[in-house]
């Protein structure tokens, strides 16, 4: 199927969100509303399949793909900027269809902003109650990975790419720093921690350290593109038991986390 996709940037008050918009000018619209890190891309197959019936939106949320990133992101800043979007599109109510995380965003968007939903299409809501960690989802996830199409991979390790440890930390904490205050109330809740060497107001190693005095014995990963400036000293130091160079392929992660995920 040959649609015509026309690419825009919504201007918002905390910077542009990238949007695909396509499909029947007349028909009502349908917004898509990606998952985890995940930009819009990858729901673009079934965008294609609705564009006869539909004038079809998908934006990359703020954060991710080619939007902006603004200094801060949680669950309810990216339904505010929805809501915003939706405004300055002069769209004054939308079919919804989401995926993963975009759900839970969906949820608590259609909660604040009832008027502007008219349906919600849920898809993946919510996780499995028998492996609700994080160290889990992300273990699942990168099994996942090695089953699913190449170029469903290649859009995976680009948009984790694009959105770095901000975009990341978005869905899980704010800031890095919330980490550390998240370990002194729940110190077993946790089974491992990712981080990257570069990260708004802390390096990775230095936050490792932090968290090894925290909770000795705590698996932590770090993956950094400069690795000639970490000595393993450096990474005995900070308690980090394995140092991933960027690109990060899959397999080595997942190698990395069966070992580490008891």
């Amino acid at each position: 199927m040959n649609v015509q996709w026309e690419q825009i940037s919504v201007p918002l008050h905390m910077g542009r969100v990238h949007t695909r918009v396509g499909g029947c000018p007349s028909a009502p619209p349908v917004v898509f509303v990606h998952g985890f890190v995940l930009a819009g891309d990858y729901m673009m197959p079934a965008a294609n399949r609705l564009s006869p019936f539909a004038r079809i939106y998908v934006p990359d949320l703020p954060g991710y793909g080619l939007s902006d990133r603004p200094p801060h992101l949680d669950l309810h800043h990216l339904g505010d900027c929805l809501a915003e979007w939706m405004q300055q599109l002069k769209l004054s109510r939308a079919h919804f269809i989401a995926n993963s995380f975009g759900c839970q965003i969906l949820v608590d968007f259609a909660i604040r902003y009832s008027e502007l939903v008219q349906r919600l299409v849920l898809q993946g809501p919510t996780i499995d109650p028998a492996a609700r960690s994080l160290g889990t989802q992300v273990l699942r996830l990168m099994k996942n990975s090695r089953i699913e199409s190449p170029g469903l991979g290649r859009l995976m390790l680009r948009d984790y790419w694009r959105a770095g440890w901000r975009g990341i930390a978005a869905t899980v904490l704010t800031r890095p720093l919330g980490v550390i205050e998240r370990l002194s109330r729940q110190p077993d809740a946790y089974d491992l921690v990712i981080l990257d060497q570069t990260m708004p107001g802390i390096t990775g190693i230095s936050l490792a350290r932090e968290l090894a005095a925290a909770r000795p014995g705590l698996p932590v990963i770090l993956y950094t593109g400069h690795s000639e400036r970490i000595t393993p000293r450096d990474l005995e130091a900070a308690g980090v038991c394995a140092l991933v160079h960027k690109p990060v392929e899959p397999d080595v992660l997942y190698g990395l986390l069966k070992t580490h995920l008891r």
